[in-house]
């Protein structure tokens, strides 16, 4: 090699996080609806980023009550982060036993947002390397990021499963 400059740092970039706590969740419908789909075929348990049981990509897309969940923070971004076109490309149940974990990922510069919803409390945290911020996982807790944003668990250590929903909105075109 002759004359190599290599350049290592972070850009900086505009990014959004949005911590918050969702009302009137039914925390067990979807915690029983996740226990389904992990057992059913298809399911893309221990094969993604989760390192644990997983549902199918679209498992709560079209779900209902998942819907009606999302619909009053979707206004919230509608009006107060004036955005461009967006949709629900997907949405999945985890679930993390013991020694399972979430691989550090991001979910590409192609998306517009990705979220989670937290169903129980836990004491595993959902780190953000790049942000230095751990997150606490707490029942209802949401949380709402650019999907370019790094993010993962360490490994379950205690008997008790976490449990969320994450989903992912694209731009359209």
């Amino acid at each position: 090699m002759r004359e190599t400059k290599v350049e290592k740092d972070k850009v900086k970039v505009p990014y959004f996080f949005i911590e918050s706590y969702l009302d009137n969740m039914d925390c067990d419908y979807f915690k029983k609806k996740i226990d389904e789909g992990v057992k059913e075929s298809g399911n893309k348990s221990f094969t993604t980023n989760v390192k644990g049981g997983m549902t199918t990509w679209e498992y709560f897309k079209k779900d209902r009550k998942f819907l009606e969940t999302i619909f009053p923070v979707l206004d919230y971004i509608d009006v107060n982060f004036e955005p461009p076109k967006y949709y629900l490309r997907d949405a999945w149940g985890l679930k993390e036993g013991w020694g399972e974990y979430t691989a550090f990922h991001n979910h590409g510069n192609t998306g517009y947002f990705s979220g989670l919803i937290y169903l129980n409390d836990h004491d595993s945290k959902l780190e953000f390397p790049e942000l230095d911020k751990n997150v606490i996982v707490k029942k209802d807790k949401l949380l709402i990021f650019s999907s370019f944003l790094m993010h993962g668990t360490k490994r379950n250590v205690i008997k008790e499963s976490k449990y969320a929903i994450a989903f992912n909105f694209d731009y359209i075109n």
